[in-house]
């Protein structure tokens, strides 16, 4: 009894975030995990979102050049110098907010806590990015 409410309280940070599901996310890159099955169990899971989350890194950080480039081409150097103070302050609170969310935790849990939140926050930024810059 005392493992699985131990186990329970694993999973309140995904149920408590007003966040992406875990499939919305696969949804977004499924080639990533495509060789990951259901029998692979918790293992494939864990698997999976560290993959997950190396692609949202790696997404993220080419998305950011070529956003920087095309507000460069439209000479913008007070919207350019903006956007980057906002991402820099969007890192800033990626940062504050998976610590918030792993706060207690430890060893495993917490660094698979701290690599979901990693995920769902590049994601939300890729989609906030998806359309910048907001002019032709």
């Amino acid at each position: 009894m005392k493992r699985l409410f131990i186990a329970s309280l694993f999973f309140i940070p995904f149920v408590s975030n007003a966040a992406p599901t875990f499939d919305e996310l696969r949804e977004k890159n499924p080639e990533v995990c495509k060789d990951i099955s259901k029998e692979d169990g918790y293992p494939g899971f864990v698997d999976c979102v560290v993959r997950m989350n190396e692609a949202s890194e790696q997404k993220l950080q080419a998305r950011l050049p070529a956003l920087r480039k095309d507000l460069d081409s439209l000479s913008l150097i007070e919207y350019r110098a903006n956007f980057d103070q906002n991402q820099k302050a969007w890192e800033e609170y990626k940062k504050t907010r998976c610590t918030y969310l792993t706060t207690g935790m430890e060893g495993q849990a917490r660094d698979f806590e701290a690599t979901m939140c990693n995920l769902m926050e590049n994601y939300q930024r890729l989609d906030v990015l998806e359309g910048e810059p907001a002019f032709p």
